[in-house]
C-alpha cells in the first residue's frame, strides 16, 4: 500500500506525434497528471482518447509559464519544429 500526500507529480510534453502518445499514456498509468502541448491542428486528432491527458493548443513559452512549474514537474519537448523546440 503506498499513501502520497503532497502535490501531484506533473509532466508537460512538447509536441503531439506519435511518440508523445506512448509517452502520455505511460506517464498516465503512474499517476503523473499530463499535458500535452500543441499548437499546430494537424496533431491534435485523437488525443480526446487518452483519458487523463489534457491538450493544450498555446504556443510552448507561454504555456511553461503559466504552469508555474516546479520541483515536482518535467518537460519533456518532442518536436522537430524549431518554433516549438
Amino acid at each position: 500500500l503506498t499513501t502520497v500526500h503532497g502535490p501531484r507529480l506533473r509532466l508537460l510534453i512538447i509536441g503531439g506525434g506519435q511518440l508523445s502518445r506512448y509517452l502520455a499514456s505511460m506517464a498516465h498509468m503512474l499517476d503523473y497528471q499530463v499535458t500535452v502541448c500543441e499548437p499546430r491542428t494537424e496533431y491534435h486528432e485523437g488525443w480526446d482518447q487518452i483519458s487523463g491527458v489534457t491538450l493544450s493548443t498555446a504556443m510552448p513559452d507561454d504555456l511553461v509559464l503559466s504552469m508555474n512549474l516546479d520541483s515536482n514537474s518535467a518537460v519533456v519537448a518532442i518536436t522537430h519544429d524549431p518554433k516549438l523546440d
